[in-house]
């Protein structure tokens, strides 16, 4: 394949991805027929299998580290408990505030004029 082959190729792929391209029209549009034919052909739930069979094929032959890859998407939902998350600086700033507060003497409300007067 020559050079120029290539490069025609490489970015007609790029544009399949491209949402606002009519390559990416054209190929989602074919993606959805054969959904569609899939779901009346086999019905709902096998169409849901052989979806997810094709996910774990798709799975199986494009991960290299499995391992690693997994671990990460796990450390992404549920986060170790040694990553603190951001908000617990707020939550010093708040307990800071709190205790600053907590520290000054309450205000006395002011008395009326004629009341409780002394002279």
């Amino acid at each position: 394949m020559s050079q120029q082959q290539e490069n025609k190729r490489n970015d007609w792929t790029a544009k399949i991805f491209q949402i606002g391209t009519s390559e990416c029209a054209i190929f989602f549009a074919a993606v959805a027929m054969v959904l569609a034919l899939l779901f009346l052909a086999l019905g709902f739930w096998q169409t849901v299998l052989v979806a997810a069979l094709m996910a774990l094929g798709l799975f199986i032959g494009g991960v290299k580290d499995k391992k690693a890859w997994i671990t990460d998407k796990i450390n992404k939902l549920f986060p170790p408990k040694q990553n603190v998350p951001y908000r617990t600086q707020n939550e010093e700033i708040e307990r800071a505030v709190k205790a600053a507060v907590k520290e000054q003497p309450p205000e006395e409300a002011p008395v009326p004029d004629g009341e409780n007067a002394q002279e």
